[in-house]
């Protein structure tokens, strides 16, 4: 199954810790940093099969550049994951993503969730 995190690290970068954690067990897995694309950039998903969603919560939200990010890119029946770090109490922090995709049409399958800094 063809995979790729997308991911948006900005504090401390406990977000892109996560993410190369997985990536040194699951090699095969693609990664993008959504803070290198430019703001009329969007990158091609259509070959994956699975797209991860990686960000830190900044106010109760998910960066907004990956917002704007998954809003032109997700396809219908795409199949998302989420990767959450925060530095609050865990609430339902895949509330974004989870309505992007219902937005999008695309399936939210769940999220994982902890403490970054």
């Amino acid at each position: 199954m063809r995979t790729i995190i997308l991911y948006a690290s900005r504090h401390h970068g406990n977000t892109k810790k996560l993410v190369d954690a997985i990536v040194e067990a699951h090699p095969e897995i693609d990664t993008l940093d959504v803070k290198a694309l430019g703001k009329n950039e969007y990158p091609d998903l259509h070959e994956y099969h699975l797209i991860g969603v990686a960000t830190g919560i900044y106010y109760s939200e998910i960066d907004k550049d990956m917002a704007r990010v998954l809003t032109n890119v997700l396809q219908p029946q795409d199949k998302v994951f989420g990767l959450m770090t925060y530095g609050g109490k865990n609430k339902w922090y895949g509330k974004d993503i989870d309505g992007i995709c219902r937005m999008r049409q695309a399936i939210f399958m769940g999220v994982y969730g902890c403490p970054g800094f």
